[in-house]
């Protein structure tokens, strides 16, 4: 199919930790099949050639749009916005098109106020409080963000790990009573959305941390071992874990492990001098688990 994708939420995600002018053309530009369309201008080629045929169709003014954007032209891509809103302006698409746009243009007050009235218009369209919730952080209105990304990530079919990421970075950094435990919550369902990943397993195991939820952390990493296989990281991570809980008889086992799989790896083969500190380090770590192990009488 020739449409662009319409996801966007990796690159409204870009409003995080950046300022507008790094977000400004590659927001929207997501996500283009390299593989199908080596650049940009064979994309618009072949969207002009429907375009053709059918010269009205939305969907295919939208892609052109879009694909305008990439190549920052921007003033043609705000031509077909208007000439979309003048043919259908209650369309959400074309609203969250405008949007883009606006924010694009630098005016992120306006963008707000446009993706603000989208969600009440159009409450379904899970894009419109994406990047609601995105423009609302970046206005140090973490609440209201943390409202806007909630209810994205529950009407949206989205697959991106990223987002639930950064929602529950967001109620930590709120840090208000229930909020680290929520953001378990919210990351349990991207596992259970999306699968089991290292990002989202791992952003789990830092709040688990936190929280000295050390039964939770080491299943996290039993599962991350059975999904991934084991490695000398898992294990010197769950030794880590084992000796913040005290356990420091299981810590030198996982210690063990991870020497284990270090000296038995191709790298050791074939330079082993590169290996000798590491093993060297992690040597030093099980010595001091080792004595605190307690002694019997």
């Amino acid at each position: 199919m020739l449409y662009l994708s319409k996801q966007l939420s990796s690159a409204a995600s870009l409003l995080r930790g950046s300022g507008l002018a790094l977000f400004a053309i590659a927001a929207f530009s997501w996500p283009l099949d390299a593989r199908a369309h080596p650049s940009p201008s064979h994309t618009l080629d072949e969207i002009n050639a429907h375009l053709e045929d059918t010269p009205d169709d939305p969907a295919l003014l939208r892609d052109k749009a879009d694909t305008l954007i990439t190549m920052n032209r921007l003033s043609e891509a705000e031509d077909i916005a208007g000439q979309l809103l003048r043919a259908a302006p209650s369309d959400p698409e074309n609203l969250y098109l405008s949007a883009k746009l606006t924010l694009l243009g630098g005016n992120s007050s306006q963008a707000l106020a446009q993706t603000e009235a989208l969600t009440h218009t159009a409450p379904d369209f899970a894009q419109g409080w994406n990047l609601y919730a995105d423009l609302l952080y970046q206005a140090s209105k973490r609440d209201e963000a943390i409202a806007a990304k909630q209810k994205y990530l529950q009407i949206s079919a989205t697959q991106d790990a990223a987002e639930y990421v950064t929602c529950a970075d967001w109620l930590r950094e709120r840090g208000g009573p229930g909020d680290a435990q929520a953001a378990i919550v919210l990351l349990d369902q991207g596992i259970s959305r999306i699968g089991v990943l290292m990002g989202l397993e791992q952003a789990a195991i830092e709040i688990d941390l936190s929280l000295k939820q050390w039964d939770s952390a080491l299943h996290r990493l039993n599962i991350l071992t059975a999904r991934f296989r084991p490695s000398a990281d898992l294990n010197v991570q769950r030794a880590s874990i084992l000796v913040q809980a005290g356990r420091f008889q299981e810590a030198v086992s996982a210690y063990d492990a991870a020497i284990a799989i270090l000296e038995a790896s191709p790298s050791a083969n074939r330079n082993p001098e590169q290996l000798k500190p590491r093993i060297a380090a992690l040597q030093d770590k099980k010595q001091s688990a080792l004595s605190k192990v307690p002694q019997l009488p």
